[in-house]
């Protein structure tokens, strides 16, 4: 099962989108992306990611679309869990 694949889960906070990004990472052999992993992995590289996170702040839909994109290109079978969270990053 090597064909393209990608699957977005979108919910409320708490509504079981990792829970269920898991599972089907298992089972259909997957790459599961998540923004928390993609700017913890940018943290200490990136001066405006960790500013933004040591300041309880959203790091900007540009950077996450960007760090989301750049994984996209480098996977053809994914799931995004709770990527997209706001309109621009849908757009």
């Amino acid at each position: 099962m090597n064909a393209p694949l990608n699957i977005a889960l979108i919910g409320q906070h708490g509504a079981g989108k990792t829970t269920l990004a898991q599972a089907l990472e298992t089972e259909f052999n997957l790459v599961r992306i998540t923004t928390g992993d993609l700017l913890k992995a940018q943290y200490y590289s990136d001066r405006e990611i960790r500013e933004a996170l040591d300041n309880g702040k959203y790091v900007g839909d540009n950077i996450v679309t960007r760090l989301v994109g750049d994984e996209l290109t480098k996977h053809p079978r994914v799931i995004l869990d709770g990527f997209p969270r706001t309109l621009p990053q849908a757009n």
